[in-house]
């Protein structure tokens, strides 16, 4: 049985991690970086409830003495045993679900990127040839640089962003920045 203490403790500690989450939610305003280094920490978080709920039912299966009486023994478990099972398994579902269909829409990009890159022919302009919904590996200055990193050929032509936030390298110099020698070959 939960005590009075144990039930006004646990209700200032959810309060404040309901006043916190407000917070974060009220003042969170993400880029495409924050976006994805948050996938970590909801891994992260994902795994620390898992271990709150498994300790949750750990300290419910444990016998005590309204429930060790031998009349209860092999009854149905208690309500609150069931939602400590169904909660994280929807809970990791539901993560899982969106870092897979995250993990397919990037790869889409990135293949998309990469058949661009070996289509071109010297510096282009990454809106010109990818559509918007497989610019996904696109940052604003990225383009350039994975250029170099993902043709299969040399002579592949260099993606361009038409803003970049950073220019790591002027585009008809890219070729100076990687080798010929370093291709992507599969």
């Amino acid at each position: 049985m939960v005590s009075h203490v144990d039930r006004t403790l646990r209700s200032i500690l959810l309060g404040t991690g309901v006043a916190a989450a407000a917070v974060a939610i009220y003042t969170f305003t993400p880029t495409t970086q924050e976006a994805f280094a948050a996938r970590g920490g909801a891994a992260i978080a994902a795994l620390a409830l898992q271990l709150f709920l498994l300790w949750l039912w750990i300290c419910d299966r444990a016998p005590s003495s309204a429930t060790a009486h031998p009349r209860w023994a092999g009854r149905v478990e208690p309500v609150q045993s069931r939602w400590l099972l169904f909660v994280p398994v929807l809970f990791v579902a539901a993560i899982a679900y969106a870092e897979v269909s995250a993990i397919g829409r990037w790869t889409r990009s990135l293949d998309a990127f990469q058949a661009a890159v070996d289509r071109a022919t010297g510096p282009t302009q990454v809106d010109e040839v990818l559509p918007e919904d497989r610019r996904h590996v696109v940052w604003g200055w990225t383009s350039s640089s994975l250029s170099l990193i993902v043709r299969h050929r040399a002579g592949a032509g260099i993606l361009v962003d038409r803003n970049p936030s950073i220019v790591p390298f002027p585009p008809y110099a890219a070729r100076e920045q990687l080798a010929d020698k370093y291709t992507w070959r599969t």
